[in-house]
């Protein structure tokens, strides 16, 4: 089975390594220190499945390099990590740029794999929504084609 593709974004390489190691168990994870060098990649890859992205970074926040990213990668899982709270940047994060999720460090990692399970299973719904409508279709489809017989 293919893993599904997370990001992470933050320039803290301690940081950005420790939930690296912690995820790649059950995700294919890559990982950017540079806001640049997200972007970049994030232009060349829409199968992203979630990117978890750190408020400060110099040059670039993670709310703007989110807000870049999800234009160019819908659906995504939107997650941001901070240290510092202020609720400007919560209303900012969720209103502007649709946030999925919020932690402030240091948080357990526990809950953002929970969260990251959380939105796998919905996509998996989705998925499965979307067969059973194209199932019925063929079969009214069918069903059609042998009322028109009779």
């Amino acid at each position: 089975m293919r893993k599904e593709k997370v990001v992470v974004l933050d320039d803290d390489r301690a940081s950005a390594d420790t939930l690296t190691a912690i995820l790649h168990r059950t995700y294919d994870v890559k990982t950017f220190y540079c806001p640049h060098d997200f972007l970049s990649y994030m232009g060349k890859h829409n199968d992203v499945f979630a990117i978890i992205a750190d408020y400060k970074m110099p040059k670039l926040n993670g709310i703007d390099a989110l807000d870049m990213a999800r234009k160019k990668c819908t659906g995504v899982v939107k997650i941001l990590t901070t240290g510092v709270y202020d609720i400007n940047i919560t209303t900012r994060a969720v209103n502007q740029v649709h946030v999925d999720y919020i932690y402030l460090k240091p948080f357990d990692v526990r809950e953002l794999i929970a969260a990251l399970s959380k939105e796998k299973n919905k996509k998996k719904q989705k998925h499965y929504a979307k067969l059973s409508i194209e199932e019925v279709y063929a079969l009214t489809k069918g069903m059609n084609q042998i009322n028109e017989g009779l």
